[in-house]
């Protein structure tokens, strides 16, 4: 996976943590996977962000993509032209009070069905289900 330190990089660059105010670090990030369920040292994220490993296991890769509400497939897809985690960090400069109203009137007409989408647009916002909130 020649680009996963590149990509690895850039997101822990631009997309915040659920609090939206700050990065991950390598160390934060490895507990909330390991937490999650996934097993992960800072150490290991350091060595993948810097390139002296480079092939992770799904698992680890999957935990990853979950962290940063990305899709696996972020990291085998050599076309993106816009990278997802920047979408997120965009975002992420939103105040919530807006992002709550902008999801309310959005996703109000699809009720509980489109529960999978809302978890992945508001997941790096710190956020649930806003039209409960």
């Amino acid at each position: 996976m020649p680009r996963l330190a590149a990509q690895l990089n850039h997101m822990f660059a631009t997309v915040p943590r659920p609090s939206g105010r700050e990065l991950w670090t390598n160390e934060d990030a490895a507990a909330a996977m390991t937490e999650a369920g996934v097993a992960i040292s800072a150490v290991y994220l350091s060595q993948l962000r810097t390139g002296k490993r480079d092939n992770p296991s799904a698992r680890h890769l999957a935990a990853i993509a979950r962290l940063f509400a990305v899709p696996v497939e972020y990291f085998f897809d050599a076309g993106n032209s816009r990278p997802i985690p920047q979408i997120a960090s965009t975002t992420a400069a939103i105040p919530p009070r807006m992002v709550k109203i902008v999801v309310q009137v959005s996703w109000a007409p699809f009720g509980t069905a489109s529960n999978m989408g809302k978890s992945r647009f508001l997941a790096p916002l710190g956020m649930t289900n806003p039209i409960q909130e």
